[in-house]
């Protein structure tokens, strides 16, 4: 299932490079200039490639490229302490971003798409909170900070499903979930706080024109709640879970949003940070792009299909 593949290994001078290709209509050797462009050498055949790039015009590239996007530049020291260079994770945010601007053909993006828990919203403070007050009541074992952050992403009753013990065979599982859906709905914004970097990513993203929204399986009522008290001056449509309009993956959401936008999906992105998300962005065929600092991490995202992935919000703006 992958066309082409690129492989980076960081030397004490620079970074090599290695690029393979099996699809006919991408060169390997084309590809290795993109890639080195301006800040190496590179070259090979249609369908192998590699080339090196020099590790002080990589950094100067680096420290340019995170001014254009307004991000702030990972940097460390190499191993003998001396010399200041771009970091790992900061290498291939360079370099996926050259790979974006050879392969992506669509034209440049109106609207994005948010999801809520875990890609604007750090809501797992309050989501445990209320599902602990919740067992308790009914004297069932608790649940840990990190056990509910793996039990979410798809939905409140998902959540407590997962959450009380038995699942929904237990005999008061609906008096529980009626309970902790009521309790969370008034108890829904005491820790809960926007991610570092979100309220920033809004400001340059309306600036730029870009149309925001968001979706999400939480109950319409909390999701348009959250959103007036964090959002108001940048997101107007906020979806979440109602009568007519299915839950992700499915994409009845997403095609609700892109309507009332008045935007085709081609101009769409939809940034979420489960595989949920990318399930659903899949099922309405528009760009997806996950998040690291969200509920699940970048292996296990990697794993269920992402494609792009960004570790700090800012960095969405060089996929505009």
């Amino acid at each position: 299932v992958i066309d082409v593949c690129v492989v980076f290994n960081l030397q004490p001078n620079g970074v090599k490079l290695s690029i393979r290709s099996c699809e006919k209509h991408i060169f390997a050797n084309d590809l290795a200039n993109i890639l080195c462009k301006g800040i190496g050498s590179g070259g090979g055949h249609d369908m192998k490639a590699g080339g090196f790039l020099q590790m002080g015009l990589l950094t100067t590239a680096y420290k340019e490229y995170c001014r254009c996007m307004a991000i702030e530049p990972r940097m460390e020291l190499d191993e003998e302490g001396i010399m200041e260079r771009p970091t790992m994770s900061a290498i291939k945010s360079l370099l996926e971003y050259r790979l974006i601007t050879y392969f992506d053909k669509r034209e440049h993006a109106e609207a994005v798409i948010f999801d809520l828990d875990g890609t604007l919203l750090d809501t797992l403070g309050d989501l445990t909170d209320a599902v602990n007050f919740a067992l308790e009541k009914y004297g069932l074992p608790l649940r840990s900070l990190e056990e509910v952050r793996q039990f979410v992403g798809n939905g409140l009753r998902n959540l407590m499903t997962k959450a009380v013990e038995g699942g929904e065979f237990h005999p008061r599982f609906e008096e529980v979930f009626v309970f902790f859906r009521e309790y969370y709905k008034n108890n829904c914004n005491h820790k809960t706080a926007p991610y570092e970097g979100i309220m920033e990513l809004l400001k340059e993203l309306k600036g730029r024109g870009i149309k925001m929204a968001i979706v999400s399986n939480k109950i319409d009522a909390g999701v348009k709640e959250l959103n007036e008290k964090f959002f108001a001056e940048y997101i107007d449509i906020a979806i979440g879970e109602r009568e007519g309009i299915r839950r992700k993956p499915a994409p009845d959401s997403l095609q609700e949003v892109m309507r009332e936008l008045g935007i085709a999906k081609e101009h769409v992105i939809y940034v979420g940070d489960s595989d949920v998300d990318i399930e659903t962005a899949a099922n309405a065929d528009i760009r997806c792009i996950s998040v690291s600092w969200g509920f699940r991490d970048e292996a296990f995202l990697i794993a269920h299909g992402a494609g792009v992935m960004i570790e700090r919000p800012l960095e969405l703006l060089a996929y505009l």
